[in-house]
């Protein structure tokens, strides 16, 4: 576990200079008064980061014993209105990842750096509550460095989304597909997979939250066997206030039900969340 000091120590040291700097008198423009309902709906308004801090355990060939992958995804969300009645939610995901690999001898070592980043961005209705829906694109950028912590191809497709909104309930799907759109090669073979997030949502007050979320991966260029990763999560979160600025806090366990059968997959992921709420730059001042 020791190989978990030097990410931990990275957020650590990232984390209050961020509080500090969102942390101004202009935070309390956030919205308050639904804010754990928003943060359960990625097609809000609400402008955030959310950082998902994952213990993956993983298992399979070429892994003899089981291994712990570390897994930082720093995710801004930045809802941008136009025409009054639409907003272009866009959402990126940064990856950092402390990974084992098999190396030339047989030993377990460990890779450290960012992975591949994602980017969409969708339009979506201006409203708060009801059936909510997103249509748009998704791109991810071959910024992995080293280059086995990614797929080190440009991908781009489509990206889509519905949820029901309501105070004590957001549930719903958010599916992004991705072809590679250049660069392949021997080393670098051509990609065609789907990321399905889905979300159920329930919140007994305007605190707390409890959620089943996850992602299933299915890639289309395996074979029926290995194809799907599919999840299964159970999870809280609660809302507490640094000054005026509204942080989502919880944690959730994933157990990994369906997996490729004969290559390296995730067995199951410990998930530590912590979301800062911060103003909108379109929020208008009171």
């Amino acid at each position: 576990m020791i190989f978990f000091y030097s990410p931990l120590r990275l957020l650590l040291c990232v984390l209050p200079g961020l509080l500090i700097t969102i942390a101004s008198p202009w935070s309390a423009y956030a919205q308050e008064d639904n804010t754990s309902r928003d943060l359960a709906n990625p097609f809000s308004n609400l402008w955030s980061i959310a950082n998902q801090i994952n213990f993956n355990q993983l298992k399979g060939a070429p892994l003899t014993d089981p291994q712990t992958q570390f897994n930082w995804n720093f995710q801004p969300v930045m809802p941008i209105p136009f025409n009054g009645q639409y907003n272009l939610v866009n959402r990126a995901v940064i990856p950092y990842y402390k990974s084992p690999f098999v190396d030339s001898t047989g030993d377990i070592q460990y890779s450290s750096g960012i992975g591949d980043i994602i980017f969409a961005s969708l339009v979506v209705p201006n409203k708060a509550e009801g059936w909510i829906y997103g249509l748009g694109v998704t791109l991810q950028a071959p910024t992995a460095s080293p280059a086995n912590l990614g797929q080190r191809l440009w991908q781009a497709g489509p990206a889509a989304g519905l949820f029901y909104v309501s105070d004590h309930f957001v549930a719903g799907l958010f599916p992004q597909h991705w072809h590679s759109v250049g660069g392949t090669d021997d080393q670098h073979p051509a990609t065609r997979f789907t990321n399905l997030q889905y979300a159920v949502n329930y919140l007994p007050t305007k605190e707390l939250t409890i959620s089943s979320s996850a992602n299933i991966l299915i890639d289309w260029t395996k074979d029926e066997a290995n194809r799907w990763t599919v999840p299964l999560a159970i999870g809280a979160t609660y809302l507490v206030h640094l000054g005026k600025l509204p942080i989502q806090i919880g944690a959730s366990y994933q157990w990994v039900v369906k997996h490729p059968a004969d290559i390296e997959h995730q067995d199951s992921i410990v998930r530590i969340i912590f979301t800062p709420v911060i103003p909108s730059p379109f929020a208008k001042k009171e």
